[in-house]
């Protein structure tokens, strides 16, 4: 077991929400969680990225028709489906490796519009 917590890769920089206007607005890739679905933010996150190339969303709250993300600007999708419902229902009922073992029971998946 690993002694040393890690926060990411260095050289990337999270930046706090009272960051956003001005960091969003110079920057070129926007990345959001689909949670800024649910919680009703993503369509000011967008209307901030007016230099953006690229705005996409990823998470499981991602997981909407793409066309009403794609009206809205975002053109990267990044989610995931499951493909082994048993599998994901055991993981839950027996409380194993909740973090590695749905990587074999679910399938990444991307939308672009670029």
């Amino acid at each position: 077991m690993r002694e040393e917590i890690e926060y990411g890769p260095e050289k990337i920089i999270f930046h706090s929400a009272e960051e956003n206007a001005e960091t969003i607005a110079k920057s070129d890739v926007v990345m959001m969680s689909g949670c800024t679905i649910v919680n009703g933010t993503f369509r000011e996150l967008i209307s901030k990225a007016k230099k953006a190339r690229i705005i996409g969303m990823y998470g499981p709250s991602a997981q909407i028709v793409p066309d009403f993300l794609l009206s809205y600007g975002i053109n990267y999708i990044s989610s995931r489906r499951i493909i082994n419902h048993s599998g994901i229902v055991d993981q839950f009922m027996n409380a194993m490796d909740l973090g590695g073992a749905f990587k074999s029971d679910m399938k990444a998946y991307y939308v672009c519009n670029f």
